[in-house]
């Protein structure tokens, strides 16, 4: 807008004269050859060119739309998003499209807050790691008239989020034990520590001390996690600690096998087998009968020979 463009006639054949018009231009109309027009007011505007040859013939065109005239964009809205962030969070940032925008400009500041992913007039902002503080976002839109100016800045704030610790793994557990104990190997002073299991909080708050932290010990089986919480920020600890209880095996059947010996040396005795069971232990009352000896569903006996009577 308020800018000029020079129109050059391409005719072939030398023409002698020229007759243009220039629709939403100044001038309106010229007889130059090549004319220079400016144009003052926003909008789309026809060319239109008609030539005349020594002969007299005329030969005219007309290109409609030819010419777009646009302004300098207006400064976009505030941006609008979080105004408070935790480390490594990332967040979307948005202002209103403005008329005759073709690209739009972010900024950030300082820098080390985090870095921009420009989306037209969205972005993504991948907070800092580290840095912590007040921060500014603002926007501007740019055409090819140039760059407009800046919105309003939004103020942030960047918060510190917990250091991460490693849970404990947890275990397995027998039936009616008191379970499995689960620890942090670390925490921070100044903040919070929960233990959370299937949604619901299990244990916590517990004050970080700068040292490890014990939550107790735990019965339900399941998969348990830590958060860590100063306040502004949460951060999940490492690891998740996993409970399995394991329940005694059922009673054995009674061992088949020969109950009357007379002479034999050894008699094999067997129990059907027990699902879950990973040994098994045999014995022999009184321990004057003999020996037994077997691991597995089968017990070999090693009779005393000066022995009678009920085994």
């Amino acid at each position: 807008q308020g800018s000029s463009i020079n129109f050059s006639d391409l005719t072939n054949g030398n023409p002698v004269s020229w007759n243009w018009i220039f629709e939403g231009g100044t001038p309106s109309t010229s007889n130059q050859e090549n004319p220079t027009v400016t144009y003052s007011t926003v909008g789309t505007y026809d060319v239109q060119l008609t030539v005349t040859t020594e002969s007299g013939s005329e030969d005219s065109i007309l290109k409609e739309d030819y010419v777009n005239v646009v302004a300098l964009p207006a400064a976009p809205n505030t941006p609008d998003g979080e105004t408070e962030m935790c480390n490594g969070a990332n967040t979307e940032y948005s202002t209103d499209e403005v008329q005759y925008a073709e690209s739009y400009e972010w900024t950030i500041n300082p820098t080390e807050a985090g870095t921009l992913n420009t989306n037209g007039n969205n972005v993504t902002f991948i907070a800092s790691q580290t840095w912590n503080g007040a921060y500014t976002i603002k926007v501007r839109a740019v055409n090819v008239c140039g760059n407009g100016e800046w919105s309003d800045e939004l103020n942030c704030i960047l918060n510190i989020t917990p250091n991460e610790f490693f849970l404990s793994s947890g275990g397995e557990y027998c039936e009616g034990s008191e379970g499995v104990e689960i620890t942090l190997d670390g925490s921070e002073t100044g903040v919070d520590y929960y233990l959370h299991h299937s949604e619901d909080t299990v244990a916590g708050p517990i004050e970080g001390t700068g040292n490890e932290i014990n939550f107790g010990f735990f019965t339900d089986p399941g998969y348990y996690s830590a958060t860590a919480f100063n306040g502004s920020c949460v951060t999940y600890m490492i690891n998740d600690a996993e409970i399995v209880l394991s329940l005694l095996p059922e009673i054995t059947g009674t061992p088949t096998g020969s109950e009357t010996i007379c002479y034999e040396i050894t008699t094999e005795y067997e129990i059907e087998e027990i699902e879950g069971a990973i040994s098994y232990v045999w014995t022999i009352l009184p321990e004057e009968a003999g020996t037994i000896e077997g691991e597995g569903i089968t017990g070999l006996v090693t009779w005393n020979a000066d022995f009678e009577g009920i085994a």
